[in-house]
Formats: C-alpha cells, sequence, structure tokens
C-alpha cells in the first residue's frame, strides 16, 4: 500500500483544483490557466517561531529562519537572514588569525545580542499582522504606527550601530 508520506502531517493538507480556480477566478485566464496543468497540490500552513533564548551553541550559529523563523506579513525573511549575515561579517571582519572556541562564543553571543530585539520585533509585528483584528492572545503587541515601523524595518545601518545605539537607549 502505497501511502502519502505527508498525509499524517499537520502542516500539509491534500489540495483541490476545483477550489483554487474559484479561488482566483478574478485573475485573469493567462494567469490561472497555468493551474490546470497542477497534478498533486499540497496546502501547507504558515508557521513562525517564538523567539528562541540563544542562537548558538559552540562553534555553531543558527541565522536567518533557523533562528527566527517569521509569517511573511511584513516581508522580512529574507532581509532579517542578510543583516544576519552582515552581522556575521562585521563581527568576524578583524579576525585574522583561527580564532579558539571561547573567542567564536564570544563573538556568536555579541551578534546574538546586537540582533535579538530587532529581530524579535520584527517577529513580533509580523505575527501581529497576521492576525485577524478581533484576535487576543498574550503575545508581545507591537504598539509602532505602521509608518513608524516601516522606518524600523528600513532604516538599518548594520548590526554594530544597531547595537550601539540600542546601547545608548537602554542607559539614557
Amino acid at each position: 500500500m502505497n501511502e502519502d508520506p505527508n498525509a499524517k502531517q499537520s502542516w500539509v493538507a491534500e489540495g483541490d483544483l476545483s477550489k483554487m480556480l474559484a479561488t482566483f477566478s478574478e485573475l485573469p485566464s493567462w494567469v490561472t490557466s497555468i493551474f490546470k496543468h497542477s497534478q498533486d497540490l499540497g496546502l501547507w500552513q504558515l508557521r513562525d517561531l517564538d523567539p528562541l533564548d540563544r542562537w548558538h551553541n559552540g562553534r555553531l550559529i543558527l541565522i536567518g529562519d533557523a533562528a527566527h523563523a517569521m509569517l511573511p506579513t511584513q516581508g522580512q525573511g529574507a532581509s532579517q537572514a542578510i543583516e544576519d549575515a552582515e552581522a556575521l561579517g562585521s563581527f568576524f571582519e578583524n579576525i585574522t588569525s583561527p580564532p579558539s572556541s571561547q573567542s567564536i562564543y564570544k563573538i556568536f553571543e555579541e551578534i546574538f545580542q546586537a540582533r535579538y530585539s530587532r529581530v524579535s520585533l520584527i517577529q513580533a509585528y509580523s505575527r501581529q499582522a497576521a492576525k485577524p483584528a478581533t484576535a487576543t492572545d498574550d503575545t508581545k503587541k507591537v504598539t509602532m504606527k505602521p509608518d513608524e515601523f516601516m522606518d524600523y524595518n528600513c532604516m538599518y545601518r548594520g548590526a554594530k550601530l544597531w547595537k550601539q545605539q540600542e546601547d545608548v537607549s537602554t542607559t539614557a
């Protein structure tokens, strides 16, 4: 018996071509005509992560969705992965010889500290934007106005500068 390996997964369900065509019926036929070539349709739930307590262990650090998966409502998943990569480059830029495990751990912790509050807020905002206006829960509520948050999303100048600005704002 050939059982569908995804059949028991809670995050995937079989899709229905006629329902998909009905859902997108107002789109032009040149867009929807490609749907008719679909053979196996799968519906996947969108998932995110609550902020992790840390992203590193020993000589390993998680970045991008592995460290802070978020819903696509703000279009920030790839941007945050790129920012993580910038942070790695920035914090390792002055290393001229193979670093010790202790040095790597310290640098990874600095990266985590520099990135955590920003990424966690963007995760929370992405989650909040995906919920209906009537939803209530104990998830961190983002109180910035959309234009303020757009500046927050787009006015990032690198992990080291971000950390300096954050340090100044917490000591002021």
